[in-house]
């Protein structure tokens, strides 16, 4: 019971995390689009 507790503690931070990374790439998505292009364009020259 008590390491079902332990890794209840210490999943539900990461599911948090997860989920603002998810939120945050959604949402800087489409102002990074264009930055995208370009390191894409930049690696060609790599």
């Amino acid at each position: 019971m008590h390491i079902g507790w332990s890794s209840l503690y210490l999943s539900v931070p990461a599911l948090l995390l997860l989920a603002l990374t998810l939120a945050r790439a959604i949402l800087v998505q489409p102002r990074f689009s264009t930055n995208s292009e370009f390191v894409k364009k930049s690696g060609n020259f790599v």
